[in-house]
């Protein structure tokens, strides 16, 4: 939740904050505490218009993890839970963004979607990544916190260690080089960054520390903004939320002259904000009252709590109306969730009946995928969730793409029984048996039963053959063979111990308006079928979509068109055998034409 404007003042005063330098291992080492969206955000913004290079990453990120291990740094990574409610429409007008973003490189000339600038503004984290990070962190040995809260600003935070350090002020090696690589330099690892304390930065402000949380919330972050009222009359903010650095300076000569005031209740913060309040806004027209309720909200969303503080509001926690068949439901998904087995879609879905999941970069010309292929298994997974917690609510709230803007739909919570065409188990689906469950998996999407009886060599590709019979079912432009065997072949080639697919020419940059959104076609599919394997207590019996999928890849693959056919040539016998059962379920009549199509 990051505090409007505070960054950029604070990175231009260089005096505020101490240089470490490790080199060195270390026992015990350090702790390192990441905030992960943050570090994802800042490690992981490549390539993702082809959907996402997940082994990559993977790569990647134990290099960073092992590199810091090297020089006696020891990293925890903490996630984010669901947001408040006051947050909703921080969150809707992002995703609007990076819609915006995608119309807007789409609507670009090849030459210009080439460049990397332009790229990198259309990029988004894929949309798999979170299982891929997981799965690599847990392979790591590291240690992960799952939070039942979303985080604050630590410039504003009296957190304790050391103080903070913004992952833009790494600095590794002797080169000191901002970032790490795969093949980077390990014979001389040293790390270098700038340590940033809430006292120094009150101190600057010549404001209390205790008055941090006030400032922040004044200033503007994700809970308030009111910089139209705040900022100087000559300094409108440019955008929403903008505050220069004159009216933030302002702000803290204002609310220093209120120092002498107590902090310690929130009675004590509401004098506070209603004083500095009256003098930065003399002459303007607002509600006060409305406008210091909101001040103060945000104010105290700053209390730092342990990461395993219980939330009032997570909706995993017991409730007084549970059956004890749903209480039973609740305690397995909280487990879960504290293992990083359930994620945000349905945390929100529970917390605010709202679905807004994340989504790829595709042409804005074309149908969403998310509507078209994730609407499906969306009620599934409602319906689940319903049947198992009963959902407070008998609509769902969505945000889907429509052309060029997003709209809100209200969708029924259909009964899980009206989605199966044979009576449900009595009592809860997380206590049946994984064969239950995963024939529930299976109708739900529609698929043929007959794939649990598949041979082995088959099932690691489960999900992938899922989504593409799934995609083929509902798709307006049915994937031509070729397509699907590209698809097939990625799958096949990242599960092989020794993979072949290294001879092929790297795709084509820019990447093509086709492939992208065949790719963002199949890593929708694939993340809401993984929000549904979450619902249905199967994650760690379905193979991750992430080992299924790899952008560049599949996109080298898809170049090659029919000239696809020679790689699956190559493959050794039983990868060959394992194709040719895949592709053998589109040549049956169901799906004979919509391939020749």
């Amino acid at each position: 939740m990051g505090v409007h404007g505070l960054t950029t003042w604070i990175s231009k005063r260089s005096s505020l904050g101490q240089i470490e330098i490790h080199d060195t291992p270390a026992t015990p080492p350090t702790p390192l505490v990441i905030d992960s969206l943050a570090f994802l955000y800042h490690t992981a913004l490549s390539n993702s218009l082809r959907g996402g290079d997940y082994s990559h990453y993977r790569v990647l990120l134990s290099c960073y993890v092992n590199y810091w291990r090297s020089v006696g740094l020891e990293a925890i990574f903490v996630f984010d839970g669901p947001y408040e409610e006051s947050k909703l429409a921080t969150a809707l007008h992002r995703s609007q963004q990076r819609l915006e973003r995608s119309i807007t490189y789409f609507r670009s000339s090849e030459y210009e979607r080439g460049k990397y600038w332009v790229q990198r503004k259309a990029e988004r984290l894929p949309i798999l990544l979170l299982s891929a990070v997981l799965s690599e962190l847990r392979i790591l040995g590291t240690v992960t916190h799952f939070a039942e809260f979303e985080d604050s600003d630590y410039f504003i935070f009296s957190a304790c260690g050391k103080g903070y350090v913004p992952l833009t002020s790494f600095e590794y090696g002797p080169n000191t080089k901002t970032h790490l690589g795969i093949h980077f330099d390990v014979s001389s690892p040293s790390v270098r960054f700038t340590t940033f304390t809430p006292a120094a930065t009150a101190r600057l402000l010549s404001i209390p520390p205790t008055y941090l949380p006030v400032f922040a919330a004044l200033i503007g972050n994700d809970h308030s903004n009111f910089s139209d009222i705040l900022s100087l009359p000559n300094n409108r903010p440019r955008f929403p939320g903008d505050m220069d650095a004159a009216s933030l300076e302002r702000v803290a000569r204002t609310l220093a002259s209120t120092s002498s005031f107590p902090t310690e209740t929130a009675g004590d913060l509401e004098v506070i904000i209603r004083t500095v309040i009256r003098k930065l806004a003399q002459g303007k027209t607002f509600d006060l009252e409305v406008t210091v309720a909101t001040l103060l909200r945000s104010a105290l969303s700053y209390q730092l709590r342990p990461v395993e503080t219980e939330s009032p509001s997570f909706p995993l926690h017991l409730n007084a109306g549970d059956s004890p068949s749903q209480a039973a439901s609740r305690a397995a998904y909280l487990e879960r969730f504290r293992r990083g087995k359930v994620g945000s879609v349905i945390l929100v879905c529970l917390k605010h009946g709202l679905c807004d999941p994340p989504t790829p970069v595709d042409d804005p010309g074309l149908p969403s995928p998310s509507s078209v292929f994730g609407a499906p298994i969306r009620l599934a997974i409602y319906a689940v969730l319903n049947h198992e917690l009963h959902l407070s609510r008998s609509e769902i709230k969505e945000h889907n793409r429509r052309q060029g803007s997003l709209v809100v739909s209200l969708i029924p919570v259909p009964a899980l029984a009206s989605l199966l065409p044979t009576p449900l188990p009595p009592g809860s689906i997380l206590s049946s048996s994984v064969e239950i469950r995963l024939g529930i998996y299976l109708t739900l999407l529609k698929a043929p039963s007959k794939l649990l009886n598949s041979p082995f060599s088959f099932l690691p590709h489960l999900p992938l053959l899922v989504a593409l019979l799934h995609i083929q079912r509902l798709s307006p432009r049915p994937w031509p063979r070729f397509a699907i065997l590209s698809a097939i072949l990625t799958s096949v080639l990242l599960a092989s111990s020794t993979p072949s697919g290294s001879e092929l020419a790297p795709p084509s940059n820019p990447p093509r308006k086709e492939s992208i959104q065949l790719s963002a076609d199949l890593v929708t599919t694939l993340f809401h079928m993984s929000v549904l394997t979450e619902a249905l207590d199967l994650v760690e019996e379905i193979r991750p979509a992430h080992e299924c999928f790899e952008g560049q890849l599949f996109h080298s693959l898809l170049e090659m068109g029919e000239d696809t056919g020679r790689i699956y040539e190559s493959l050794a016998a039983e990868q060959a055998a394992c194709v040719g059962t895949m592709l053998e379920l589109f040549q049956t009549s169901e799906w004979r034409t919509r391939l020749s199509g």
